[in-house]
């Protein structure tokens, strides 16, 4: 499973995003792609789950929301591995890994 990052620009917020989530996917036991990207050239990167800061403004940007996690918090591994749990339910991800 691929997931995708993002921020405005590209250059903090989707690396500590990244950092973070993959804490999270090491804690439900998990090694998957985490590719850091600007909110503009990040949805042109085909994945499986993006993850956002809440606020982040993507007037004009078309994606499935069901493929988004919007994060509150964008240094709380609890909440981002609360909502990766929950997703991955969701989705019925069977996989051990990614």
């Amino acid at each position: 499973m691929k997931i995708v990052t993002l921020c405005a620009c590209g250059l903090g917020t989707c690396f500590a995003l990244k950092i973070k989530t993959e804490e999270a996917l090491e804690r439900l036991g998990m090694l998957c792609e985490v590719l850091p990207c600007d909110v503009s050239s990040g949805f042109m990167e085909q994945a499986e789950l993006y993850v956002m800061p809440y606020g982040l403004d993507m007037e004009g940007l078309t994606i499935a929301d069901s493929s988004v996690l919007v994060i509150e918090d964008v240094l709380d591994v609890d909440e981002i591995e609360e909502k990766l749990f929950n997703w991955l339910k969701n989705e019925k991800w069977s996989g051990n890994g990614c």
